[in-house]
Parts: C-alpha cells; structure tokens; sequence
C-alpha cells in the first residue's frame, strides 16, 4: 500500500502505513480460546437463576450437537426443574433424556402428581382471596392478589396467564413502585415468550415514572432495552443500551441476562456497528465518552477477557487476531439462547467493518499485504472487496493485474485541511457578527439615554404618550445613525416602516402632550433630511360638559329600570348573568351546589339560555371545532372540567308536547318537538323522513334501502338466520334516524345504533323521539363504549367508515365486538361502488386476512360471517395484523385508544359464540358463563333475578310507576350490574339502556349475553344523548356513582348528577332512586331545587336491605316567550 502525503509530497513507509500488520510476538501473547465442545456447562449454567437457568440449559442440549454436552445440559435442568413446581416442562425433560441417564433420573410420577394436587389447591385459595378483595374494592389487595396469581402461573409455566395477570395490576398500581415492579414483571414474561415489542413498551412505560428509578431498576431497564433492540437486529442501539448498564446490575439480574452476557453482547454489538473511533470515544453517547477506557463498561469487560481483547485488536487495528478469536468464539456464541440467530450476522458485519476501516483513510492499497494483515488469500479478498464495492460500503477499484486497491475519494488529509479553512471563515463571519451586535447595542445605548430626557421634559405625567413618543424619537434617532454613518440600507427601510406604524398610532392619541411630541419629531425627521408627511390640521371639538353627561346617564338608566322590571329580558339577563358568574367563579358554583345538598333554604337552580335547547356537553361543536380532525378526533367525546359545565336547566323548545306514544311514534313524531327540516329537505327522496302538518313522518326508507327498511330486512333474510333467536343484539353504525333498527324490533333483534353529532342536525335526536335504540358516539381515536365479543350481528349502511384505513384500525374495532360466528354487513361504499375500486379490493384483503367467510355480495350489499376461534391469525401477512398481547382485554374500551391488533377470542372464558350461547329468549334468564366476573357469580346471578321480578311489581302495583303503558318507551338503567331491572321489564313496551359504571366491575359482557343492550360510562361526566331522551331513569346506589370505590370519597357531587338526569329526562318522565334513607333526604332537596315533583317511598316489603325509594316526575315548564 502507499498514501500521499500533501504537505511533504513523500511516500510514507510501511511501517507507518500498515498500523495492522502483525510481528512475531502476535501469536504469543494472545492465549487459545476454547471451542463450543470444551464449554463449562456447569460454570455457565452457575451465571443464571430462575427459569432462564433452565430455559438455557435445554436450548444448549437442543443445538450443540455433542451427546456428552447434551447429556449433561438435560441431567442438570432435570436437577433445576425438581426444584420447582413446573411439571409439564418437567415431564418435557424426562422424553428428552429418554432414559440415557439411568433410572435416578426417570419419571417422577409420585412427585409430578403432588406437585399437581398442591396447584391446584393453591389456585382454589388464591382465587377465592382475590375474588374477596375484588367485593371489598380494596385496591392494593387486589393488586397484591393479582401478582400472587402472577407469581403462580409462572412457577407453573403458564406464561401467558402469568403475563395477563401480572398486566392486570397496572388498574390497581397507586405508587411509582407498584408501576416500576408491574413492567418488570412484564418484561421478564414478555422475554421469555419472545415477545420483545412488548419489552420495548414496558421499558419505556417504566422509564417515565422517574420517582421509582433506582440505579439497579436502571441498569435492569438498560439490559431489557439491549436485549430488545439485539433480537430487531437494531444492533448500534443494542450496543447503545448496553454500554450504559451501570455496575450496580451485578448478579441482580441473573434470572434474565448475566454480567458475562452484557460485555458480550455491547462488544459484538458494538464491533458490528461502529467503527474504530467510536469504539475508543463513543460520540452517540454524552455520558459514556468511550466504550473501552469506560470505568463502568471495563468492570463487565474483565469478566470476559477474550471479549476484552477483541476489542482492543480492532481498535489497534490487529485485524487478523482480531478475528481469529471471533472464529474460536463462534461455537460458544452459537450455543446462546439471544446470540444463536444473530451471530452470523454480527461476524458478517464485524469482518466488512474491519475491511472498511482498514481500507478508509488510504489511497491506495497493496492486496498482497492486506491479505496477510487479514491472514486470508488474496483471491478471496479479492471477493469480499468487490461485494463491499459493489454495495457502495467501500468507494475503490481493484486493479487485479498489479493486485492494488484505488480508491476514489481525496485522501482524508485533504478533506481535514478543507475543513479547517471553512471553520476559520466561519470564526471570522461570527467575530464581526459580535463586534456589529456590539455596536448597534452601543448605539441604542445612547440614543436611549438622551431620547428619554428629551420626552421627559415633552410630556410630563402622561405616560403613555411619553412611552409612545420616546420609542418614536428613539426610532428617529437610531434611523439617523444607520443612514447617514453605517449606511445598513436593509434595515433602514425596515425602521423606517415601523416608524410609520408608531407615528400612527401616536396621531390617535387626542392630547396635547403627543401632539408636542409629534412636532418635535417631525423637527428631528426635518433635520435628518427625510421625507415629511403633511400635519394635519387641529381640530376643536365641543367638549362634553358635566350637565350633558349627567342627563344623558338618568336617561339611560330609566330605560334599562323599564327593560329590567316590565319585560322577560330582566329575567333572562339575570339568569345569564347568574350563568356566567358560576362558569368564571368556581368558589361561587361550589357556595350553590352546597346549598343546594344542604337544602337549608328554598335554593333553585336557574333555567339556561334558549340557545342550549339541544345543549351535549361532551359533544358541544363550539369546543370540538376547535380540536384535530385526524381519524374524527373532534367529533369524539371532550367533556369540559366540572366547574366549566353549566348548573342549569335545559329548556324544553317552543311549542313542546308530550311525545307521540309508541309504536305510532316509529311512523311520526312532532315537529314542534325538534323544528329541524334539513334532514326531511335533503333525504324525503330517500324515504329517511318527510314534514306532514304537525307531524315529521318516517316511511321507514334509507340511502340505501329508499323503497323501505322491511324490504331489505327480508333481502338480509336470505342470507342471514335473522329469524329463529339465533340472534338477538345487533349494532348498526351511523345509522341516520334509524329505521333499520326500528323495524328489526319485530324481527326480535335489539339493535343498538348510534352516530355522531353531525351535520344533518340531530338525527339521533330524531330516532330517539322515535323509541328506537340509539345513542351519539363516534369511530375516531378511541373504543367504542361496550364490551368485547357483544354483538350477534354489526350493520352498516353507508356509514361510510373506511374500514382498511389506518393499518384495518376500524375493521378492527368492528372485530372486537363482533362475537365469534357472527355476520358482518355492510351496504354501499365502497361495496361494488363506482370509483371506490381501490377501497373495496382493500377491504375484502382485509376481510380475508382476518379470516372472515365472505357469505355474498348481493349488489352494494356484502355480508361476511366471522370465524370461531383464533386458529389463522398468526399467519397473517397483507397488513401486518397480530393477535393482542394475552393482557389485553377486549372489553376494556372506556377511553381506550384504537388498537392495531386482532383481539384474542381465547381471552374470554366459556361459550360467547353465535350458536354456543343459548338462542332468545332463553339466554335471558340462563346465567352465562361471563358472570364469573363477580365472586360466586351464578349465585349472585340468580338472587339478582329474583330481587328484580320483587322490586319491579312493586313499583306498578304499589308505586303506581307507569311501567307497562304506552307513556313510557325510552328507559335507562343508571347502574345495572347484570340488567335485572331490564330483564324484569322485558314483557313492557320498552327498550333499556343499560349503562355500567367505568369504575366499577365490568359486567356488561353478561348484559350482551342475555340478549340486552347497554354501554360502559362514568358518571362524573355527562352522557352522550341529547336532552329530553328518556321516559324514565332508574337508578340504584345513586350515591356509589360519584364515589371512588377505592378511596371512598366524592370524585364529583350529587347536584351535577341530578341536573344531568334532568338534562336527559324528558318533561312529564319518571325518576325512580334507590339508596339509603340519607342519602334519598339529600336526593328529595336536591330534587326540589330543579322543579320535580318528587315523593318518597319505603322499601318493597321483603327487602333486606336498608333503602327508601324516591319517585319523582319532571314538571312541563319553559322558557318565557320573550327569551326564546
């Protein structure tokens, strides 16, 4: 090889050109390593505890492929295992041993047998503990309850189950430790499953909760990052990771990595991905500045001396010896459970980096003697140079006749002289930068000090003009500076321009001060010499005198004395005035919602304005136009802050009656009940609705079925077993006013259908005031509010929701609550749609890749059937699909964001598939295999029941509650643990919205099962319906609804509850209220002060527990006309 030297123009020699040529003393002073056969598998299984002790074992008795070697790795995990409680993998053992290892270490069925029964009665305990801290609601029970059975699982092998459970604490965590040890366990299952996107994500939840961290957490969190980013091949930040593992790791984390295994892994890692001076001063990282002279990395270093010299040969550039160790290290490498499928890789890359950096600060290259630094021939280098060119990792050409390598970019000390030239013109532009900046600050100094004395003495005691008229002066004076001596014409232009703009605003100042001030301007702007705007001329307006202002203010305030006391407009004004000093004054707000509890003194809560006739305040478009339009994130829910939400009563419209009674009220509602024509102007073509007199009349048409619902239920028929009670609850989005599911009530399906707040303006207000099962929701971000697997059939008719965007997001939403076996419909776009080519070729893709059996396509119409069970998901390959994590729960979706995962069937325990669970309406009354949320849930199921049918008689027969006429359609269950109360009425014309609390358990997967409707949601917010949408509303426990169940304590008050029962209940509706005598008295003040009509009732006669009952009607009231 030779190089040029620029400065000297000489040839320098080979021993200052060839840093990596080996002497004689080179093969003696590194000692052999020893090979894969020679390993210690006692002294290395000694590095590891726990279950990856074992783990590793069998993985070196799988792949070394020495019987010796193998013979022993299985002798001592038989050894290891005994220890445990793991029988299964026990069992696994002995088949593999095979009796190679004599009798002593044959079955043990003796023991894998007591072990079994000690399992199981452990289970039992553990399961009847949690599910007693569960009742009581106490949260660090049940999170402690929750890790025993994590702890259980894992010592079993059930890594999956210990996963879920361990997962499941994160609900029940209060303290940064709690979050710390909950993603630790987490890690450790998600790496002994293999599953290291997992370990990223708990890695990065647990490095945010920073009052937790301790060095050892660190150096732990560090190691699963390493690991994590090893097994993606990300091989420069595993090394990252690594290199920052602190000493304090020690033998603290040996049920998962050793500190053998973190100098390993970081020097491999780091050989492969950096080159020769990162390797001595890593300039990725601030506070590790080197990788080998690094104190803390040097301690895991002198654990693994080989390791250590492979280092320092690559840094010296001692390539040959260098890799002669990595070739005698292989097969001990291979035999790592996390190096076996990366080390070809890693010696790849680690042999072309050192061809590189043997090759890069050189000209040219003499193959000869680079094949003896790399102790390989010069044929073969010839190879592995031109891959290296050919892959544009080395810009050279080899010339094969002389065996020299050329390379093609300017030697390096060129490039470093260019370089420095640049940075010394960069350190002249920025040495006159400062001395400019120093200057001008210099100037404006000056003219500062003498500007403000000379406005001193202009405009004495205004000081606002003086402000105005010293910046003017100090503009003027600077302006003179630039122009006449520094000559900055840029600049000048621009002070000049925001001259123009302070002189007119001084001009609108009408004093005499300013106008002193203007004509001493206008003399500085003359003796610079710059151009002068004409002044105007003074003008002498009459001035006010005090007479005029005191008769001017009589007769204004006998005007307004008129308005206030003789017309509605005082009223109203003081409302809103009351309005808007509760929404600025929280203090206030808080005073009234107190007195209003207390109910000390007569204390009524205001009528609000007109405008909030139809007011939702979680869906206000005021607020959410405001807000990001990506997936629909603005039309979602966005409640505002307790204290921003208005304590008042919505009025009812001008004109309001009491509802059509059903089921006339499915064919016509009153006009004056919604005034709104834009949906009969815009859809009476398409049969959606259609203005007659008093009356808005629903033929029962939609976009896509204008000749009628009926007719296209019957085409559906043909297809779909809707008839017969194999299906019962259907869900169908965007769903306009509803007639699809209006007219499959007689079918004997409840369809639950929703849409958002949108621009055909209440559309689910009118389905409502038709008795038909809807409420306002949106497919944006987040879940939508109902448990996994619910379901029996999910509609959509042009709702125009684009199932394969976002990666199958939606279609994946739609899955989650589909139960296993049933049908998917969707009609119009983008089925067979012209132009929508594109999107219905992606959404079959995304059908078939989820499995679905598509059934028909029957013009706009296609109909798929889901599949039972999980069996072709992890074979999914056109969008990336996978099956959730075993810890995610697919009924959780209270303001759980969207996820890009197919959720696990498997993870609901007993039958839940179309054509398992009992049809209707059998499956009403039979407790379902989901009831086994709650402690002894059959039981509780069925003394449920019986309460209801008590509670209910006695609510028509001695309560004399309308339940049963035609007054009441609309009814919601405030707090409806399994629907008992809907259960119990459903014999009434009436269809239950059943609603579950967020916080409390989670049983409305049962409500789904018994053929029922209902939602998750938090009472501490409002509710997604439009007011005046409910009969009637029940309501048991009312006080558990504003409580923290773990804390005990109010989370939001009474009286807001009350106003938003209000807000939902239509005039002339019911409120029935269960709690306890205290609580009800509180209920009955509240009651008054927001104009029900309430009285207060004992208990049914049978009832053990200690309640009365309130019943109260909402009286008709509205508005004076003239606030309308």
């Amino acid at each position: 090889m030779e190089a040029e030297d620029d400065a000297a123009g000489a040839i320098i020699g080979d021993e200052e050109i060839y840093a990596n040529v080996r002497d004689e003393t080179d093969s003696q002073r590194h000692r052999p390593i020893i090979s894969g056969e020679q390993l210690d598998v006692e002294a290395y299984a000694a590095l590891y505890t726990g279950r990856t002790k074992t783990t590793r074992l069998l993985f070196i008795a799988d792949k070394c492929g020495a019987p010796s070697m193998e013979l022993e790795a299985l002798r001592m995990a038989y050894d290891e295992i005994k220890k445990g409680e793991n029988t299964q993998l026990f069992r696994e053992v002995v088949g593999k041993i095979n009796g190679r290892l004599g009798p002593n270490y044959a079955l043990d069925d003796a023991w894998a047998d007591a072990v079994d029964r000690r399992a199981e009665l452990k289970k039992d305990k553990l399961e009847n503990e949690l599910n007693a801290y569960r009742t009581n609601l106490i949260k660090e029970s049940i999170r402690m309850g929750y890790n025993d059975f994590g702890d259980f699982y894992y010592a079993h092998g059930q890594l999956g189950e210990a996963f879920k459970n361990y997962v499941r604490t994160r609900d029940y965590c209060t303290t940064s430790k709690h979050i710390i040890h909950m993603c630790l366990n987490a890690i450790l299952l998600s790496i002994e499953m293999g599953q290291f996107t997992h370990v990223t994500s708990y890695v990065g939840k647990a490095e945010q909760t920073a009052d937790g961290l301790d060095p050892v957490t660190i150096a732990k969190l560090r190691c699963a990052a390493g690991l994590s980013h090893l097994e993606g091949k990300k091989y420069k930040l595993a090394a990252r990771k690594f290199l920052e593992v602190g000493p304090e790791l020690g033998n603290n984390y040996t049920e998962v990595i050793s500190p053998q295994d973190v100098a390993t892994y970081g020097s491999l890692c780091a050989l492969a991905s950096f080159d020769r001076s990162e390797l001595k001063a890593n300039s990725y990282l601030v506070y590790i500045s080197k990788v080998i002279d690094n104190t803390n990395f040097r301690n895991f270093l002198e654990l693994v001396p080989e390791i250590r010299e492979l280092i320092n040969d690559f840094h010296t550039s001692h390539y040959a010896s260098c890799l002669e160790y990595l070739g005698n290290l292989k097969t001990n490498l291979l035999l790592d459970i996390h190096l076996h499928d990366h080390v070809e890789t890693l010696y790849e890359q680690i042999r072309s980096k050192a061809l590189i950096q043997y090759t890069l600060p050189f000209v040219s290259v003499d193959l000869n003697m680079m094949a003896n630094a790399f102790n390989t021939s010069v044929t073969g280098l010839e190879k592995e140079l031109e891959a290296l060119i050919t892959n544009d990792q080395i810009q050279a050409r080899i010339d094969s006749h002389n065996k020299i390598l050329y390379a093609r970019h300017a030697d390096q000390r060129n490039g470093t002289f260019q370089r420095v030239l640049q940075t010394g013109n960069e350190f002249d532009l920025w040495k006159i930068n400062r001395l400019w900046k120093r200057s001008v600050d210099s100037v404006e100094s000056s003219v500062a000090g003498y500007c403000f004395n000379q406005v001193k003495l202009l405009v004495k005691g205004n000081e606002k003009a003086m402000g105005a008229c010293q910046q003017k002066m100090q503009i003027t004076m600077i302006l003179k500076i630039f122009n006449f001596k520094f000559r900055a014409f840029d600049l000048y232009l621009k002070m000049e321009t925001k001259l123009v703009m302070i002189e007119h605003r001084i001009f609108k100042l009408n004093t005499v001060a300013v106008y002193k001030c203007k004509n001493e301007i206008l003399k500085l702007r003359e003796e610079m010499g710059l151009l002068n705007l004409p002044s105007s001329k003074n003008r002498h307006a009459r001035q006010w005198r005090v007479l005029d202002a005191i008769v001017g203010s009589f007769f204004a305030a006998v005007v307004l004395f008129f308005l206030l006391v003789f017309t509605p407009l005082g009223d109203s004004l003081a409302a809103s005035g009351r309005q808007t000093l509760l929404r600025s004054d929280p203090r206030h707000r808080g005073r009234l919602v107190a007195l209003v509890e207390q109910g000390r003194q007569a204390v009524a809560i205001d009528a609000c304005p007109a405008d909030m006739l139809d007011h939702m305040p979680c869906e206000d478009p005021r607020i959410n136009s405001q807000l990001s339009r990506d997936m629909n994130f603005y039309r979602e829910r966005h409640c505002p802050r307790p204290d921003d939400t208005p304590l008042c009563l919505i009025p009812p419209p001008d004109g309001y009656k009491v509802p059509v009674p059903w089921p006339d009220s499915l064919h016509k509602i009153w006009h004056d009940n919604m005034p709104y024509n834009k949906i009969a102007d815009r859809k009476g073509h398409q049969g959606w609705m259609k203005r007659e007199g008093p009356y808005f009349i629903f033929p029962g048409g939609g976009t896509m079925f204008p000749d009628g619902a009926e007719q296209y239920i019957e085409k559906l028929k043909q297809y779909i077993p809707i008839a017969g009670g194999a299906l019962r609850t259907a869900l169908d989005m965007g769903c306009g006013v509803a007639s699809f599911g209006g007219y499959m009530l007689s079918e004997g399906i409840l369809a639950l259908s929703f849409a958002p707040r949108d621009s055909h303006k209440a559309q689910i207000q009118f389905a409502l005031e038709r008795g038909v099962p809807t409420f306002v929701a949106m497919l944006g971000t987040r879940r939508l509010p109902f448990s996994g697997f619910s379901f029996d059939l999910v509609h959509c008719s042009r709702c125009l929701i684009p199932f394969a965007a976002y990666n199958a997001t939606y279609f994946l939403e739609v899955d989650r609550l589909l139960r296993p076996g049933g049908y998917l419909v969707i009609s119009g776009p983008p089925v067979q749609w012209p132009k929508q080519d594109k999107e219905w070729a992606e959404l079959q893709e995304v059908a078939r890749s989820l499995c679905y059996e598509l059934i028909v396509v029957d013009g706009n119409t296609a109909i798929w059937k889901k599949p039972i069970g999980d069996s072709c998901h992890p074979n999914l390959n056109e969008f990336g699909l996978n099956l959730c994590d075993e810890s995610d729960d697919p009924s959780f979706s209270w303001y759980t964001k969207l996820k890009k995962c197919i959720s696990r069937t498997s993870s609901v325990k007993g039958e839940h598939a179309v054509g398992a669970i009992p049809k209707w309406p059998e499956r009403l009354t039979i407790a379902p295999s989901r009831v086994s949320i709650i402690k002894n849930g059959i039981d509780v199921f069925e003394a449920d029941k019986r309460r209801w049918a008590r509670r209910v008689a006695y609510y028509k027969n001695s309560l004399n509650v309308k339940l049963g006429t035609p007054s009441i359609r609309n009814v919601m269950d405030m707090n409806a643990l399994f629907g008992g109360f809907a259960a119990a009425i459903i014999s009434d014309p009436v269809w239950v919205m059943n609603v579950v609390p967020a916080r409390k358990p989670s049983t409305l997967d049962v409500i789904y099962d018994r053929g029922l409707i209902g939602v998750f949601h938090d009472w501490c917010e409002p509710f997604s319906t439009y007011p005046r949408t409910y009969d009637l509303i029940h309501v048991a426990d009312i006080e558990s609804l504003v409580k923290d169940p773990s804390s005990g304590k109010n989370r939001c008050n009474l009286v807001d509850l009350m106003v938003e029962i209000d807000r939902m209940l239509r005039p002339e509706g019911t409120v029935i209220i269960r709690d306890s005598p205290e609580v009800i008295d509180k209920i009955e003040w509240i009651s008054r002060a927001i104009r029900w009509r309430a009285s207060m009732h004992d208990k049914e006669p049978d009832s053990l527990q200690r309640e009365k009952v309130l019943v109260a009607t909402k009286k008709l009231w509205k508005l004076p006309s003239g606030s309308q």
